[in-house]
């Protein structure tokens, strides 16, 4: 179980929360990265690679991304979100080098209804300089409803050494 440092709403950083919420009010959707072969039942896409590559982030695998030139994402498959009112997420750089603290590396965490044509961005961070954050968003009420994805992108990088991992969500 995660012990939840920091809770994010709206971008802002409110009072710590402890203990693990999800279990109170139920879980809609949890990927440890464990099973690397059901992740195809929670990831339409996956440009990350499961492991242990830049070590732990908790325990276990967490996907990583790095490398330049390639593909920066994860979506997940269509979610129902109409019950769902946040998100819980452990980022971090493990054992890599910290992501660039310059802002055209932003990570995004963004949501999107339907077929995924428009992306809403509702959180991004960058200058992973922590190694290892636990991190709870309020779901924009937009995103809760049916056949939702989340999508975790950085759109610009270089470096190959820039890593930043993601687990526990």
């Amino acid at each position: 179980l995660a012990v939840l440092t920091s809770r994010f709403v709206d971008a802002q950083v409110v009072p710590s929360v402890t203990g693990n919420k999800c279990l109170s009010y139920g879980v809609l959707f949890a990927d440890d990265f464990s099973s690397p072969s059901t992740n195809g039942q929670r990831w339409s896409t996956m440009d990350g690679v499961i492991g242990t590559k830049c070590g732990y982030l908790a325990d276990g695998n967490a996907a990583w991304f790095d490398g330049s030139g390639t593909s920066r994402q994860m979506i997940s498959v269509p979610l129902d979100l109409a019950k769902a009112t946040t998100m819980s997420i452990q980022v971090g750089r493990g054992t890599c080098s910290s992501i660039s603290t310059s802002s055209t590396y932003q990570v995004q965490i963004q949501y999107a209804v339907g077929d995924g044509g428009t992306w809403v961005r509702f959180y991004s961070f960058s200058g992973a300089s922590y190694v290892t954050r636990d991190l709870i968003f309020a779901l924009p009420s937009q995103a809760r409803q049916n056949n939702v994805k989340i999508r975790l992108v950085q759109n610009s990088f270089s470096a190959s050494g820039y890593a930043w991992g993601i687990d526990n969500i």
